[in-house]
């Protein structure tokens, strides 16, 4: 009888590849950000790199580029240390007797080149203990610059709801991270609304952005002349954005922009509302303003706030949210113009 390991040697490569391929596959079509450790294609891949030395190379490959999901303070604190990075002196997951020894094996392996995409919410269960928030970013930095160079997809939740936070940002107590300016690769992020808190500037290549935040325009309009690339930025809806605020993204858009920036305001239907101001939308304008529509909860019994900002995560994490369909945002002089019409062909 074949052993094992013997079995796996047999086994052409490419044939195994095939294997795992089908195994990440999703009936979309589209690879979510990450598989959480609950998946079983996580449960899969972490299994077979137990097998056997000759398929953990494969194996960890698939692991470390399709499941990187870090939910809470404990993963990111275990990852941190399997990979090497010296947690803080105050730390749970820290060993007694030092950093964690690695063996030429797993070094041979490469693991950081691997990891190309990551989800990131590691400051659960401790949202609201400002001290645990700040022990975990010193992590969370060092972590970051470790994958500088390989990562293109990163999702960052901080702090998921706006809605419960009470002033509990480290503004005034830790120095913001240029972390993401290091991130020359990076193609893809999504961060929470309070993301000015902790870092300090964007990564300069990133092409499709998504902000859980009410104040996109004012908020991100200081960066816009950073990102160059960048093609697409999705937030929640800014009920009375005035043309002024418009202007004053137009003029900050960078003038080497090859196709227009598409800003794209994610909320429920009846809280769009157009563009104030005398202004009217051309075909050389740098920034298009899209709206998508929000399906309402069932029992209509969720916050406003916090079922947008859920749904700008999940269509993320499953990733469709840069892709979900939209419309162009009206000016007030395009509904008044409508209207017009309306009352002219006597419908009301």
């Amino acid at each position: 009888m074949q052993t094992e390991k013997s079995m796996f040697s047999v086994l052409p490569t490419e044939l195994f590849l095939s294997v795992l391929d089908e195994l990440i596959r999703t009936r979309s079509g589209k690879h979510p950000v990450a598989f959480p450790p609950s998946d079983q294609v996580t449960k899969t891949l972490r299994a077979l790199t137990l097998t056997s030395k000759d398929i953990y190379p494969i194996a960890s490959e698939y692991l470390y580029t399709h499941c990187v999901w870090l939910g809470n303070n404990k993963t990111l604190e275990l990852f941190a240390r399997t990979l090497g990075i010296d947690l803080p002196a105050s730390s749970t997951g820290r060993l007694c007797y030092g950093s964690l020894g690695h063996s030429s094996f797993f070094r041979e392996t490469k693991v950081f080149s691997h990891i190309t995409s990551m989800y990131l919410s590691p400051f659960r269960p401790h949202l609201k203990n400002i001290g645990v928030r700040i022990s975990h970013f010193s992590t969370i930095v060092d972590l970051l610059r470790a994958v500088s160079s390989t990562i293109k997809t990163l999702y960052i939740d901080f702090q998921p709801d706006s809605a419960s936070y009470g002033g509990l940002g480290p503004a005034k107590t830790y120095p913001k991270s240029s972390v993401l300016r290091e991130m020359h690769n990076l193609e893809e992020l999504v961060i929470s609304w309070d993301y000015e808190e902790w870092f300090s500037c964007p990564p300069p290549n990133v092409k499709r952005l998504a902000i859980s935040t009410r104040n996109l325009v004012d908020g991100w309009v200081d960066w816009l002349d950073s990102t160059p690339r960048l093609e697409i930025l999705v937030g929640l809806s800014a009920p009375g954005l005035s043309d002024d605020a418009v202007k004053n993204a137009f003029a900050k858009c960078s003038s080497d922009r090859r196709a227009p920036l598409d800003i794209v305001f994610a909320g429920i239907s009846w809280f769009h509302s157009p563009v104030k101001g005398d202004i009217d939308w051309k075909d050389t304008d740098p920034i298009r303003y899209w709206e998508v529509d929000i399906p309402v909860s069932y029992y209509g019994d969720e916050k406003t706030s916090a079922m947008c900002e859920r749904w700008i995560w999940e269509n993320g994490l499953r990733g469709s949210l840069f892709n979900s369909d939209k419309s162009l945002m009206m000016t007030e002089n395009q509904e008044r113009r409508v209207d017009d019409a309306i009352y002219s062909a006597g419908f009301v």
